[in-house]
């Protein structure tokens, strides 16, 4: 089934432990669907400075397990989605189980 998603609300699921996505979206020929997605795990990108990048994430990587229990952290290359650069920097991808770990784990970056 081809859809257009017209917007997107995450929340952690009121009686089972875990996130859901909702995606609100409309079809080619106009019919309205809601799709839930169970499982989802949130995620945010943190930039490290690439003199440093290594120990950085090795010291995040610490940090999450001593406080963010569940939570992974993925280096990674990425662009910026604003502004130019020459080339992917240094990120870490931090994805969690919830939402509220998310929180948690961006309070503590």
């Amino acid at each position: 089934m081809r859809a257009l998603v017209l917007s997107i609300d995450v929340r952690d699921h009121p009686t089972e432990p875990g996130t859901v996505a909702y995606l609100a979206c409309c079809t080619p020929a106009g019919r309205s669907a809601l799709l839930h997605v169970r499982g989802f795990r949130p995620w945010c990108y943190v930039r490290l400075p690439p003199a440093r990048a290594a120990a950085c994430f090795r010291a995040m990587e610490r940090a999450l397990a001593q406080r963010c229990p569940g939570a992974t952290a993925e280096m990674v290359r990425r662009r910026p989605l604003v502004g130019w650069t020459p080339g992917p920097a240094p990120h870490a991808r931090v994805t969690c189980a919830t939402l509220q770990q998310l929180r948690r784990a961006a309070a503590l970056l």
